[in-house]
């Protein structure tokens, strides 16, 4: 894979659907689109010490599940099972939302569309107040299936899908930047804070400026996920590729990420006022079609296969996790298994595959316990990597790392510092993005399988060994 092809992979991970879906959602939550540009661009700047931990982490030992075999060696066996299953966690949840958010996208919009009511005319069963439907969920599964197909081929396939899916989501932002230009004004955007309630998106629950940031900001970790895909595949990296722009690869797609976020939200929040704006169901949408029918269906189009782009992007990373761990015991030998002909992980790609094919069932209800469980994860994940990269510097100085983190180790320490605050916003008790019971719920229910599949594969592996275990 080229550089350009990693960039791809990150990108198109980071940059979904949840642009033109969940905006309406971001501003309710944070009591306006200033809260929500201010919580992205604090992201961005919490993750890119982090990006920069992986960057240089993921260059100096690039191998399938890499970030992990990092954290095995300088913090021993537990603390890279712990990462691992964080990571297949926080990656792993990834295509199933999306593959929910393709349901939802035919059901909500294309349903919505004249003549195509039949598309909603079966309903499944009811599942946390949300319909499932037969006709979303049938085309759910063949995005799931196609993306499956693509990762399995290992031909390049899935790289120039990729690449085809990031121009589609540069062609929708440019869509949204040229009605913005001829029919917004920067006044939309005010006020800066107040509380809206009773709309679709639900009401808000911030008393301030201060608490909507924070409201945001616990969910951006989950949002900007994707430059830890890279890392993930470095061991598809084509022969001869420079090392040190393979780890500003990491960071570049985060500051790119960063600034489509940032450019689409305020473009949104200037067309017409944002109290008026979130007030639409679906309001990117609804905009879109009161104000200009090209864009509209333009953008019915990018947001039928924008879901792909992140779904493709972390089977192929949650494939390599799982095929990892099954290098080094931690889950069954059958998932380590590679195609013969191809050289893609089978086993595991199927795994996640059968498990995406679970999101369109769960009903759209679960998509923001689904999102904030994953940030939580892949915060844990970023907070043990960068712990590791900061250790790594003392114990393994003789390593050769073609690229370092900006700063050395207050650079590093940084890093620590940051994914742990992404952490406790979402863990600490009275916080005003602490995680809800149903949440808690998924998460204590994640640990529970973990658990159990780890000590099934050990004791496994230790009467294979020989071994008779103390009672």
């Amino acid at each position: 894979m080229s550089l350009w092809g990693f960039f791809n992979v990150g990108f198109g991970a980071v940059i979904g659907s949840c642009w033109l879906l969940l905006i309406g959602d971001w501003m309710v939550d944070g009591g306006g689109p200033m809260a929500v540009i201010v919580a992205f661009l604090l992201g961005m700047l919490l993750m890119l010490p982090i990006a920069s931990v992986f960057g240089e982490t993921a260059a100096a030992v690039p191998f399938a599940g890499g970030p992990a075999q990092v954290v095995g060696n300088v913090q021993g066996n537990t603390a890279a099972l712990v990462a691992e299953w964080a990571f297949v966690l926080g990656n792993g949840i990834v295509p199933a939302w999306d593959a929910l958010m393709v349901s939802y996208i035919i059901s909500q919009i294309v349903g919505s569309l004249p003549g195509m009511e039949w598309v909603n005319g079966v309903v499944l069963y009811t599942i946390a107040g949300s319909d499932v439907r037969l006709v979303p969920v049938l085309f759910s599964f063949l995005a799931v299936v196609l993306v499956g197909s693509l990762n399995l081929r290992n031909d390049f396939s899935s790289e120039r899908f990729q690449s085809l899916l990031s121009v589609l989501q540069l062609c929708g932002m440019i869509v949204v930047v040229a009605v913005a230009a001829a029919y917004g004004t920067a006044d939309n955007a005010l006020p800066v804070f107040e509380r809206v309630i009773d709309t679709p998106s639900g009401s808000t629950t911030a008393t301030g400026m201060f608490s909507g940031v924070l409201s945001v900001l616990a969910v951006t970790p989950f949002f900007y996920a994707g430059f830890d895909a890279i890392p993930q595949r470095a061991d598809e990296a084509a022969e001869g590729v420079n090392w040190n722009k393979f780890g500003k690869v990491i960071v570049m797609t985060l500051l790119a990420s960063a600034g489509f976020y940032l450019v689409t939200t305020y473009c949104f929040a200037t067309i017409e006022p944002w109290k008026e704006f979130v007030a639409y169901d679906l309001p990117a949408f609804a905009v879109l079609r009161k104000t200009n029918g090209v864009a509209y269906l333009a953008m019915i189009v990018v947001a039928i296969f924008c879901p792909l782009g992140p779904m493709n992007s972390f089977v192929g990373a949650t494939s390599s996790v799982l095929t990892a761990m099954a290098g080094r015991g931690h889950v069954p030998k059958a998932l380590g298994s590679v195609d013969s002909k191809t050289g893609s992980p089978k086993a595991a790609c199927l795994v996640v595959v059968a498990a995406s094919l679970l999101g369109p069932l769960l009903g759209v209800g679960l998509l923001a316990p689904l999102s904030r469980v994953a940030s939580l994860a892949l915060s844990f994940s970023y907070l043990v990597m960068s712990v590791a990269c900061l250790r790594m510097r003392f114990t393994m100085p003789q390593i050769r790392r073609p690229f370092k983190v900006p700063g050395g180790v207050a650079g590093m320490a940084l890093a620590c510092a940051t994914s742990a605050v992404c952490v406790a916003i979402m863990v600490v008790p009275g916080s005003p993005a602490a995680l809800s019971k149903i949440e808690w719920g998924i998460l204590v229910g994640w640990i529970g399988i973990s658990v159990l599949v780890t000590t099934v594969v050990s004791r496994a592996k230790a009467k294979q060994d020989g071994i008779v275990p103390e009672h």
